[in-house]
């Protein structure tokens, strides 16, 4: 196995990191798939993602079923959660563009994604799994305040709120 890469790596990887896309998507990948397979543009996936998620956001808001699974008074939290997605997908992608073309110098040229993973070191997902967790708690906690809550909350004052709620028991 070669340190430098072969102008057929070369250029496959130079093709992979144009496309908006994964050329084989997430779902149909499977132990075969070639590695460079794999290789997008960090900044096109992101934006491509972005662009599918808000066009899916304006067709459940057009048939109104967008109202029914979250709040629409606070669209800032909406806005944050659709930024912290962008950077994970662009990060992720850039991680697995910049781990396929420096392990395409120690693979052979028909790498596949288990020739890949027999490279990667086991890692500790301890911190990520935290992270995921506790914005897991976040997100369910604040679409159960939407849920509990209606949006004329903020209207009304917390003694009559809580005045009503204590004459319905």
């Amino acid at each position: 196995m070669s340190q430098t890469l072969s102008p057929k790596k070369q250029t496959l990887i130079n093709e992979g990191k144009k496309r908006i896309f994964q050329k084989t998507f997430y779902p149909f990948q499977d132990y075969g798939t070639s590695i460079y397979d794999l290789l997008a543009d960090p900044v096109k996936k992101t934006l491509g993602h972005l662009i599918i998620f808000i066009l899916i956001l304006l067709v459940l808001r057009y048939i109104k079923i967008l109202k029914f699974l979250m709040r629409l008074d606070h669209p800032e939290i909406y806005i944050v959660l659709l930024i912290l997605y962008a950077y994970h997908v662009f990060i992720n992608q850039l991680h697995l563009n910049d781990n396929i073309e420096f392990l395409s110098k120690k693979l052979p040229d028909n790498a596949t994604i288990y020739d890949y993973e027999q490279f990667l070191t086991p890692k500790s997902n301890t911190i990520s799994n935290l992270v995921i967790t506790t914005i897991g708690i976040l997100i369910s906690e604040f679409i159960l305040f939407s849920i509990t809550y209606p949006s004329w909350f903020k209207s009304i004052s917390s003694d009559v709120y809580l005045q009503n709620l204590s004459h319905r028991k």
